[in-house]
């Protein structure tokens, strides 16, 4: 079965920067990796969440006083999914 939303939740940890290296999804015998530079194209980060382009890094910040960065799938990745796993 393949999800219609994806949401990570990157904690409460509030470190100020990370890098994604790489994000795998695997099914099986299948897998699709998402390069830590295409990151940005599959998912939106909310608005506790800064993405920094040329670095392809992102940053944590507090949104009136509050902190709950999280990543949702945008319909591509859904799509994708879906072509590869099915």
């Amino acid at each position: 079965m393949i999800p219609t939303r994806i949401i990570i939740k990157t904690g409460k940890n509030k470190e100020n920067k990370i890098d994604i290296i790489d994000a795998i999804f695997v099914l099986n015998d299948k897998d699709f990796k998402i390069s830590g530079d295409r990151f940005f194209d599959y998912f939106i980060p909310n608005d506790f969440i800064e993405y920094d382009k040329a670095t392809s890094s992102y940053s944590f910040k507090f949104v009136n006083e509050k902190f709950n960065p999280s990543f949702l799938s945008r319909k591509v990745l859904i799509d994708k999914l879906e072509m590869i796993f099915y």
